[in-house]
């Protein structure tokens, strides 16, 4: 998936994002709207192995840019 408007743009994530979805995951300050206010504690190995597993068939990690910097993260599951 690829949408862009003005700068906004929303895009796949890929192994290139593990390390800043890392950083994102892993702070509390970040992830306690979640219900984890001290992360997820996970590796970028692991989320090398959850990218590589994303499809447009199954759902997809995505990485939403403001003026070509990264801001956040969303994903979705495709449920039939």
């Amino acid at each position: 998936m690829e949408k862009e408007y003005e700068a906004v743009r929303i895009r796949n994530a890929s192994s290139e994002d593990a390390n800043q979805l890392m950083q994102w995951w892993n702070d509390g300050r970040v992830m306690e709207h979640a219900g984890f206010p001290k992360g997820l504690g996970i590796t970028e190995e692991r989320i090398c192995r959850q990218l590589a597993s994303d499809s447009d068939a199954t759902g997809r990690h995505l990485i939403i840019l403001y003026n070509k910097v990264p801001v956040g993260e969303m994903n979705y599951t495709r449920r039939d």
